[in-house]
């Protein structure tokens, strides 16, 4: 998957083309490996009140849904209720992308509040995908937590292969940098309520990544417990854009009503 990036990095100057040679691998890594029930498209989600998300790389959707809209080049557009995750794609992560990354978190997670108003039970993955880093770990790691807010949004960074600098001298390894949420046994001390961030290196953070987008699949699934009756009812409830609601025709019907009652 590097040699591909880098084979379209070399051939074009193209940041767009540059940027979906990056999404296509990984895209077609995950529709070769998911279960039938989970699908990767790229394009946008939609919100119930019409929102549009902003342009995501990697959309794992509930296969039970349908596709509201499919382009000529395979973007797509999706309710919000189908959406299990959403993964943004770097060829080569800069520490300046880590704060437009959360930021993108936190937007989604907002999007997510119409869904089920203060509640916790609509869970969408967040993560970046990267292939390579344009920047030391510890700069990113910087970046991470200054820019992070797990609180209110969580977001992991997936780094293919860390810089040549930071590779251990027996090993080929990624990383993943992640916020640890507070653990129970921290309670009554100075870490009470705290979110730790940490960065792991990994062996295999593809096989890892593959690993967290199927178990957070599964447990979107399992606590939204959409049935099928369900899943209509928000099809009608997303489709009813397409009608009208406007007071046209009210007001033509109030008018013919006057005519009659004068003549």
């Amino acid at each position: 998957m590097i040699a591909v990036v880098n084979k379209a990095t070399v051939a074009s100057g193209n940041s767009q083309i540059i940027g979906r040679n990056g999404e296509l691998p990984l895209l077609e890594f995950l529709n070769r490996h998911l279960p039938y029930t989970i699908k990767a498209y790229t394009g946008h989600c939609v919100a119930p009140d019409g929102t549009l998300s902003p342009q995501l790389d990697v959309i794992l959707v509930d296969a039970r849904y349908p596709l509201l809209t499919q382009n000529a080049d395979q973007s797509v557009v999706v309710m919000l209720h189908s959406v299990l995750g959403v993964v943004e794609v770097k060829t080569r992560v800069r520490s300046t992308d880590l704060r437009r990354a959360w930021d993108n978190a936190r937007t989604i997670t907002a999007l997510c509040s119409q869904v089920t108003p203060n509640e916790d039970k609509f869970f969408i993955s967040l993560d970046v995908f990267c292939y390579r880093a344009r920047h030391r770990i510890d700069t990113l790691i910087d970046q991470y937590i200054k820019w992070g807010t797990p609180e209110t949004a969580s977001l992991d960074i997936h780094i293919l292969r860390v810089p040549d600098a930071d590779q251990p001298k027996d090993a080929i390894v990624g990383a993943v940098l992640h916020f640890e949420p507070p653990f129970p046994e921290a309670e009554g001390t100075s870490e009470e309520g705290e979110w730790s961030p940490c960065c792991i290196l990994k062996h295999t953070p593809l096989s890892d990544l593959y690993y967290q987008i199927m178990w957070s699949a599964y447990f979107c699934l399992d606590i939204r417990g959409y049935n099928y009756g369900d899943i209509c009812n928000q099809l009608n409830e997303y489709m009813s854009w397409s009608t009208y609601r406007g007071d046209e025709f009210a007001r033509a019907r109030e008018a013919r009503e006057a005519s009659a009652a004068g003549s």
